[in-house]
């Protein structure tokens, strides 16, 4: 007796369960509990229950139910990604360093709404792994698994299907083995072969050697290919923001502001005196003493960024450049009106890291795509200069000031764009320009909007998606 009414109870509650769990849960709940099997157990359906309700709560995040939100991103069963789920070394202190993305995007899409458990409705699909922490990041391999999983890899030969790739290098750490039409999301933004002859050997050969543009026009009018698959494909790949640093105590800027002094307002609360602000490595072999007969070996370090900035304006007293790391960088950044947001050997965090302290970033990064660059309006709280306009950089910045766009941009940070940056809940919005992105294109929407004085997104639909109101709403 006890069982049937447990049975009744179940389908009942059936209704309410609907408005927020995944339909292919539902129909295997209805099932069991309509139609016991001879071993069909109370436990059994108490914990099946349990799942369900606990997915429901997981995906209503701020009162967001899942069911058909878009994007639909299938994950493949953890039982055949395992094998790449396994951490090296680094793996344990790496999901709070500046690779996390490698753990932080699965487990942000997992407690999200966009999940389907049913392959045939969905708009993406997601084989979790570790490329960077990993033992095993054998691409060809995890493609292999997927086809023999099922037809769904084949069906569009890899083009809805997302991989995460934090490496320096982007997707060039895999650009030989990624499927050509992949989603990648990475930070590396370079619009072709990781590097040049690095390093580039003047003494030993012609210098166009070393000139991409140059070497790229020979070929096409040779009629040959691109000796190497690009590193981003523009509006394919998607070029994310950094992790780094999280929980550590570092990046401190807004986050330690909000919760203890009430609302976000850096911009006002420091009176940035400072004109122009970086700090970090510059010439990496200045004190090898190899250096003297290979002055070449460190040059592509920023793609010469940091240190064509250094040659021209460390003698310069509004510009504050300081060689090296230095322990009150949060102190030094919130000072500053404008930020030099260069790469490093590969990607760089410079220009996340002048977001989030309410500091303009001055983006010089060559053939470079940043964060965000192909999804928001980056001209409304940042600056790009290119490499060989540098030396104009006082008149350009003084002239943003003289018509006002600096304060403007510095309250469109201070406003909105910061969150776009970060990543982990509460504050994070980096995951929703993502989510925003990949539905825009299973719509076939021309483009995503930020209206950065509101901060909201819109994603192809029409629907205003409020940025300060919640999370996982897109």
């Amino acid at each position: 007796m006890e069982f049937r009414l447990l049975q009744l109870t179940l389908c009942l509650i059936w209704a309410q369960v609907l408005l927020s769990c995944r339909t292919n849960s539902i129909r295997s709940f209805t099932k069991l509990a309509q139609h016991p099997g001879p071993t069909t157990t109370q436990d059994q359906l108490r914990r099946l229950l349990s799942d369900l309700t606990a997915s429901s709560g997981a995906s209503r995040v701020h009162g967001i139910a899942s069911g058909h939100k878009r994007p639909r991103i299938y994950i493949y069963p953890r039982n055949i990604t395992e094998p790449f789920l396994k951490q090296n070394g680094h793996g344990p202190g790496g999901r709070h360093g500046m690779y996390g993305i490698d753990f932080l995007f699965a487990e942000l899409l997992h407690a999200s709404p966009y999940v389907t458990k049913d392959p045939e409705e969905a708009d993406y699909f997601f084989f979790e792994c570790l490329t960077y922490f990993g033992t095993n990041s054998d691409i060809p391999a995890m493609i292999k698994v997927m086809q023999k999983f099922g037809p769904w890899f084949d069906r569009k030969k890899g083009a809805d299907h997302i991989w995460v790739i934090p490496d320096d290098f982007g997707g060039c750490a895999y650009q030989w083995h990624l499927p050509r039409k992949a989603i990648v999301i990475h930070h590396f933004g370079r619009v072709y072969d990781a590097l040049e002859p690095n390093p580039c050997k003047l003494f030993d050969e012609w210098g166009d050697e070393c000139e991409t543009h140059i070497r790229m026009v020979q070929n096409r009018q040779n009629s040959q290919p691109w000796p190497r698959p690009p590193c981003h494909i523009p509006y394919q790949y998607i070029v994310v923001p950094p992790t780094y640093l999280y929980e550590r105590g570092y990046m401190d800027g807004y986050l330690r502001v909000d919760p203890r002094y009430g609302p976000l307002n850096a911009t006002n609360r420091f009176n940035r005196n400072t004109f122009f602000f970086f700090a970090g490595p510059i010439n990496l072999h200045v004190n090898n003493k190899e250096h003297a007969e290979h002055p070449e070996s460190d040059a592509m370090y920023s793609f010469g960024a940091r240190q064509t900035v250094a040659r021209m304006y460390r003698n310069d007293p509004r510009f504050r450049l300081i060689e090296t790391h230095v322990v009150n960088y949060t102190a030094e950044i919130m000072n500053a009106q404008f930020c030099l947001g260069p790469a490093g050997w590969g990607w760089g965090g410079r220009v996340k890291a002048a977001v989030l302290h309410g500091c303009i970033p001055v983006i010089i990064q060559p053939n470079i795509k940043v964060e965000w660059e192909e999804q928001l309006p980056l001209g409304d709280l940042s600056v790009r200069v290119p490499l060989w306009m540098s030396h104009k950089m006082p008149q350009l910045l003084d002239w943003l000031k003289h018509i006002n766009r600096t304060a403007e941009m510095q309250a469109n940070i201070d406003r909105c764009a910061w969150r776009l940056f970060w990543w982990r809940r509460p504050f994070g919005r980096a995951f929703e320009v993502v989510m925003c992105e990949l539905k825009r294109r299973a719509l076939g929407a021309p483009l995503m909007r930020l209206d950065v004085q509101r901060c909201e997104l819109e994603c192809g639909d029409g629907v205003k998606v409020p940025l300060l109101e919640g999370y996982n709403n897109v």
